[in-house]
């Protein structure tokens, strides 16, 4: 792991989520030995990877929906829903 690399993180009550500037994705970990790439998983690594800029990422977990919301992109968000 390189300094500054998980640049945001939050999580829910089974899994951790990280944003890795570095190889601009998202992450998630529920425990084991293995960070699944969500960006990856969901498709929408093409779309992240035309951003050319991503200066204040954050994340986020509403729990009343179970949804990851990711706020990479300057003109919307992402959103995650855990049990879909």
């Amino acid at each position: 792991m390189l300094p500054n690399q998980y640049e945001a993180e939050t999580q829910s009550n089974n899994t951790q989520y990280f944003w890795d500037g570095n190889n601009r994705e998202i992450l998630a970990y529920a425990g084991g030995t293995e960070l699944v790439p969500l960006t990856k998983v969901k498709a929408v690594s093409s779309y992240i990877n035309t951003i050319d800029s991503i200066s204040h990422p954050s994340l986020s977990y509403d729990r009343k929906f179970n949804e990851l919301i990711s706020s990479v992109v300057d003109d919307g968000s992402i959103v995650y829903n855990e049990h879909t």
